[in-house]
């Protein structure tokens, strides 16, 4: 029941009580801790009519956020990790001493293929991904599906004329490409063709050529990754235009990899490196 109180000027008030406020918990842990804390000044005004709109603004903006719902097919799990207040500061820690973006309180989504977690949609899975948002142009090419995480602002950029994403999971285009398609409205869906395909083994068809293209099949950052990552830019190499200042075809994290590797061959170095991500 909502607490009315008659302020000095005579009018009445109606305002949350500690009760209500509690039904709210299981919701603020799924929140991000910005929007945790506007959830929380909302609930402490008056509740007239346009705060109610407020707040359910608010809930509609962080739950729909979330293009992709839990879901298993194939041998794939989508899964969502509610991250804690206690959890985020420990991961905070943690991410001080192996130099990476500490995760918020809130709601993760998980990719697994089997047993091992291919991404989620940690902050740092976003940091590393954001060269290759920033430099998609005109037609481009992306080896992984993964969440859609980096497919969505990508598919959003009036720049950007087509993707075409080769995908080696079938389960993973049926879960997560209704999403992406749905959240980008049917204008930039046009522009989205999957291919359930090995990356490493597909022939494009004859002629196909890409502004942009981008590798994304690893679950972690290692120096293993180097290999598939020579095979797959000397494949494609012919198949990137030759636009001045435009064209552009990289690895996930490749530079960060081609820099250890010179460090582990200067100094001696033991192989198997790999990055403090996240995934």
């Amino acid at each position: 029941m909502a607490e009315v109180l008659i302020h000095l000027d005579g009018v009445k008030k109606v305002f949350v009580t500690d009760e209500e406020k509690r039904k709210f918990e299981p919701l603020r842990h799924r929140l991000a801790l910005e929007d945790r804390r506007e959830l929380d000044a909302l609930l402490q005004l008056p509740l007239k009519p346009h705060v109610y709109a407020h707040i359910k603004a608010l809930l509609d903006r962080c739950f729909h956020r979330r293009l992709i719902q839990e879901g298993e097919k194939d041998g794939v799990t989508i899964k969502h990790l509610v991250v804690t207040e206690a959890a985020a500061k420990f991961e905070q820690l943690r991410a001080s001493f192996k130099g990476y973006t500490p995760v918020e309180p809130g709601t993760l989504t998980q990719l697994y293929v089997g047993n091992t977690m291919m991404m989620s949609d940690a902050p740092d899975e976003k940091r590393s991904n954001s060269g290759f948002m920033y430099r998609a142009t005109g037609d481009v090419l992306i080896a992984g599906l993964g969440l859609g995480m980096v497919l969505v602002p990508v598919l959003k950029k009036e720049d950007v004329t087509s993707v075409t994403v080769i995908e080696l999971n079938k389960g993973v285009i049926d879960l997560v490409e209704p999403h992406i398609r749905k959240h980008v409205g049917k204008k930039n869906a046009a522009k989205l063709t999957v291919i359930h395909a090995d990356a490493l083994k597909w022939k494009p068809q004859n002629g196909a050529k890409w502004d942009t293209i981008y590798f994304d099949i690893w679950p972690h950052i290692t120096l293993d990754n180097l290999p598939d990552i020579t095979v797959f830019k000397r494949r494609f190499a012919k198949r990137l235009k030759r636009k001045p200042s435009s064209y552009w075809m990289f690895a996930w994290q490749e530079d960060a990899l081609r820099y250890q590797q010179q460090q582990n061959r200067r100094y001696g170095y033991e192989p198997g490196f790999r990055c403090g991500t996240f995934r």
